[in-house]
């Protein structure tokens, strides 16, 4: 069209590369309708460990304080060893804080990792399968971890409100479930985080009878008899990023406590990730990966899914919504003015 090219180029193509070379973001944007920041990824970060140890709470670890309302645990479960953290949160500041972390067996010293830990769910009675050290092992460190008592100095005691269990690693999956619904004990909950993306459909849109709230749900469907609760890790760990990035005692914060060198090797788990902002399309979402030479992020996964339980008990603030259970979930997005689809 002669409309759409000057007198000295070819055709309109000729004049679309010009332009485009001239300036990629002015044509993307002009052009295109693709505004450069909708579709780029920005540089990496990851959780700011020197800001955690320079907060660093005096409270003694294993220790509650007046003020904590509820406990939240995660077990992080591997062939060789089992990542467990314990957080206390106080609702009313919506404040985390580390109280305990470790591992299933226990291991001697403070530095080792998965591939060389000395003491492993094989090694303690390597007679059996795999399948039975495995049960004995997360039956013992759940029976463990529900028995202590954490109790304030004026003797009372801040109760656990949710354990929850890594059950995505599909040769344990099954066994998993087996394992928890023998305890018959309800706040032991299976768990799959669930990596959302900025390129993928929306996993966590809820339906009829599902609990859910912001990155998290939790459906009405069971597996063997027990509801078990899907979240974003992605949307998680980048909560527990801005949280510990808070200054100590802030509304929303998260901190660590107990001897700097004691936490020498939980804090590189922490660091062991970084998070891509990635913009598709206008949607922005961080990414969290693993950084080079993998090394290990257990306890990352543990400190995360502490507040994935904490969020589903109720702890709000940080841009977390109300959480709620659908009984018509049609019906109120349509009055939230929100258009589905049954299909």
């Amino acid at each position: 069209w002669k409309e759409r090219k000057n007198e000295e180029d070819i055709d309109a193509l000729t004049h679309a590369m010009k332009l485009y070379y001239r300036d990629k973001d002015a044509f993307m944007t002009e052009y295109m309708n693709l505004p450069a920041r909708m579709n780029q990824t920005v540089s990496a970060r990851g959780i700011d460990t020197s800001h955690l140890l320079a907060g660093l709470s005096k409270i003694p670890m294993n220790t509650v304080v007046p003020g904590d309302d509820m406990l939240t645990a995660f077990i992080d479960v591997h062939q060789r060893l089992l990542y467990y953290s314990v957080y206390a949160w106080n609702k009313t500041n919506e404040t985390g804080r580390l109280v305990d972390f470790g591992t299933y067996p226990p291991q001697e010293g403070i530095d080792f990792n998965m591939d060389n830990a000395k003491t492993t769910l094989t090694s303690i009675a390597p007679w059996n399968t795999f399948e039975e050290n495995l049960t004995e092992g997360l039956t013992y460190l759940l029976n463990d971890i529900i028995n202590r008592r954490y109790e304030t100095e004026e003797d009372t005691v801040v109760p656990l409100a949710r354990i929850m269990v890594d059950c995505n690693w599909a040769e344990t999956t099954d066994l998993c479930y087996r394992i928890i619904k023998s305890m018959k004990n309800p706040i032991i909950t299976p768990s799959h985080g669930q990596y959302q993306s900025a390129r993928n459909k929306n996993k966590f849109t809820p339906k009829d009878g599902d609990r859910f709230g912001q990155g998290w749900i939790m459906p009405k469907k069971v597996k063997d008899s027990l509801r078990y609760v899907r979240y974003d890790t992605n949307q998680f760990k980048t909560a527990w990023q801005r949280r510990s990035s808070a200054p100590p005692n802030a509304r929303g914060s998260i901190v660590l406590t107990g001897d700097d060198r004691i936490l020498t090797n939980y804090l590189l788990h922490l660091q062991a990730e970084e998070c891509d902002t990635i913009y598709v399309n206008g949607k922005e979402v961080q990414e969290w990966v693993q950084k080079p030479k993998r090394p290990d992020n257990h306890w990352l996964d543990t400190a995360v899914g502490c507040l994935v339980g904490a969020y589903i008990e109720g702890l709000t603030g940080m841009n977390n919504p109300k959480q709620g259970r659908i009984s018509n979930v049609y019906t109120r997005l349509r009055q939230k003015g929100t258009v589905i689809s049954r299909k």
